[in-house]
């Protein structure tokens, strides 16, 4: 049975997570804005975060990410990859707007689970 659009975009199992991160944007090849924030979600290929600079980001817009790994405490572990802006949430406040990406880093699934078990939370229900 062929999957609907939403089943396709929910390829992977999604986690709640309040991984920290840093997302440079880039507009024509320059660096705009490094924002420090927090991933809301996380999944193998894509990822949810809050935004207090929505209006730096537009659909299709390349990103790059360094994702700040839980109990790494002064060691400073991070995964770093490119990411694309598939969607935006703009709810009209800062910190509830979001933004929705695909990464280009494909995470393995346990790894996920494990990054979210860390840091205290589960997998989202639909």
């Amino acid at each position: 049975m062929p999957l609907t659009e939403r089943q396709d975009r929910r390829a992977h199992t999604r986690y709640q997570s309040t991984l920290e991160t840093d997302i440079s944007v880039y507009a024509d090849g320059q660096l705009e804005l490094v924002e420090s924030t927090r991933i809301r979600d996380i999944s193998g290929g894509g990822a949810q975060f809050v935004s207090s600079r929505i209006e730096y980001y537009s659909i299709g817009q390349s990103l790059q990410l360094c994702i700040h790994l839980p109990g790494t405490h002064g060691e400073g572990q991070t995964i770093e990859c490119a990411a694309h802006v598939v969607w935006i949430n703009d709810q009209g406040e800062p910190l509830e707007s979001s933004i929705s990406i695909t990464m280009n880093y494909m995470f393995d699934p346990a790894q996920i689970k494990s990054l979210a078990i860390h840091s205290g939370h589960s997998e989202i229900s639909e």
